[in-house]
């Protein structure tokens, strides 16, 4: 009988660490979830931990890390269109070098890279505050670089090292651990892409056209050795490396912030990779061998612009195909995320352009350059003629919408580069199915008994004006408004916005 207790008691033991277990496993699973919706959009850059943690295992050729002075110098697409070379940009903004460490001990859990490629300016970060008696950091940094890593022992962790290294309190350190806490406040702010992720083929790279002249750093011969734990992590992301044996390429990019303290820096960073036998570049040091101008190529002090980045990576493709082996992975069907990355900046450069655009002749004649990719879709409503049908009826001619469709008026839709539909003066309506999103179009009679246009994308509504010419450009491929923009004639011929164009503009 005695036996029989035992093992009664024994039985109803396992069977309650059984229960918590599948209570606690329930539990991450439901965070997981919550988290999904949740979650903190807002790591710079493009792609983030969101899309690197759906990436095929072992998918992935080269890594590259650091803060945005890696995601704004780095133009995957670039390099992915001239060398078929998989990568990916894992990054966060203004992130403190111990945080890199982390993320590239995460990335090789699943990925076994050709290369890592490490960005240096910040291995001084995180600074020591000798008054506090800690290191220190903006809260957001926090939020950006921890929030979304997946909960592992790992986490854990970076949470405890943080919490000892920047003295966080415990009821902070507890809202890193569990997030939500955090993330409660988000309820209110909620949309479609918190319950999906429309963007899941990014991978790192932005950019930005616009230009701030630097001057270029002072070159030195000064050492200057940084304090703390940004050093050490450096050392660990070298010792990883070559555990796994998985090559590394430090490189700082190039930069006016700083001045000759990072340039001392810096320099520190190249002997201890001479040590390490660990290739280093410094752009800073031969930044006229790449063709960088500081006076055209950066968007701010510490990053490049698009035209900067343009001319490192010509520089740079050329290196690394010299000195490592990657497979091309063009026209692979396994790869085609990286199209579509590519795509997705080939569409904001567009925009860019469209948004710079003078006047409306300007903006349509850019437009007819690309329109092959493009539903487009133009209404003219109202006293669209006001400023004479010669004043950008033959920019319209270029499209494919002739003088006596132009003098009718209504709603014009080009597919492919054709026109599509014409609603004509009377009412009508177009509704295209060809990406994720409806586009539809309703001419319909308005209070007055004149006949007006509505275009929507979903249940975006695109039109700004019905007195002159609405302007969208959607991307069926990727499911991106490229642009909505409208004229008044009775102000100018000046393209305006009236919504904002955030799912291209970034």
């Amino acid at each position: 009988m005695e036996t029989e207790e035992k093992n009664r008691t024994s039985s109803t033991k396992t069977g309650i660490a059984v229960r918590c277990l599948l209570f606690f496993a329930v539990l991450l699973i439901a965070f997981r979830g919550l988290y999904g919706v949740f979650g903190y959009r807002g790591q710079g850059g493009g792609g983030g931990l969101r899309n690197f943690y759906a990436a095929k295992r072992g998918s992935i050729d080269l890594m590259v890390f650091g803060s945005s002075h890696s995601h704004c110098t780095f133009d995957n697409s670039r390099l992915w269109k001239d060398t078929g070379i998989a990568s990916y940009t894992l990054t966060a903004g203004a992130q403190s070098f111990d945080n890199t460490w982390y993320y590239v001990r995460e990335a090789l859990k699943t990925q076994h890279p050709q290369l890592v490629m490490v960005e240096t300016f910040n291995v001084a970060l995180p600074a020591y505050d000798e008054a506090q008696g800690r290191y220190v950091t903006e809260l957001g940094n926090f939020y950006r670089t921890d929030l979304d890593l997946k909960w592992s022992a790992d986490y854990a962790e970076v949470i405890r090292s943080q919490k000892q290294a920047y003295g966080l309190d415990d009821e902070f350190a507890g809202a890193l651990l569990f997030k939500l806490p955090i993330l409660h406040t988000r309820y209110e702010s909620l949309g479609e892409d918190n319950f999906r992720n429309r963007y899941w083929f990014r991978k790192g790279y932005l950019g930005s056209d616009e230009c701030a002249p630097q001057l270029p750093p002072e070159p030195t011969d000064e050492r200057s050795v940084p304090q703390g734990i940004g050093p050490e992590a450096l050392v660990k992301i070298m010792d990883l490396c070559g555990e796994k044996g998985v090559n590394l390429l430090l490189y700082c990019a190039p930069c006016a912030e700083g001045g000759g303290h990072n340039m001392a820096v810096q320099n520190y960073v190249a002997d201890l990779c001479a040590e390490r036998n660990v290739p280093y570049l410094n752009f800073n040091t031969f930044y006229g061998e790449t063709g960088i101008d500081f006076a055209t190529d950066f968007r701010d002090s510490g990053h490049l612009n698009n035209n900067g980045s343009a001319k490192l990576m010509t520089w740079l493709e050329r290196w690394l195909t010299e000195h490592y082996t990657f497979p091309d992975h063009r026209g692979d069907p396994a790869y085609a995320e990286w199209d579509l990355d590519a795509r997705y900046l080939e569409d904001r450069a567009d925009f860019l352009r469209l948004a710079r655009a003078g006047d409306i002749n300007e903006y349509l004649e850019i437009l007819a350059g690309s329109a092959d990719r493009y539903v487009t879709v133009i209404t003219l409503d109202g006293d669209y003629n006001a400023q004479g049908e010669d004043a950008y009826a033959p920019s319209l001619a270029a499209l494919g919408i002739s003088r006596q469709a132009y003098l009718e008026g209504g709603c014009f839709v080009l597919e492919n580069g054709a026109l599509s539909y014409a609603s004509g003066a009377g009412e009508g309506s177009y509704v295209s199915r060809c990406g994720r999103r409806p586009v539809t179009a309703e001419r319909r009679p308005d209070e007055d008994g004149a006949c007006t246009d509505r275009v929507r994308v979903g249940t975006t509504d695109c039109t700004t004006d019905t007195n002159g010419a609405n302007i969208l450009v959607y991307d069926a491929v990727l499911d991106v408004i490229v642009d909505a923009a409208y004229i008044d004639v009775y102000e100018s011929l000046l393209p305006q916005r009236g919504i904002d164009v955030d799912e291209i503009s970034g």
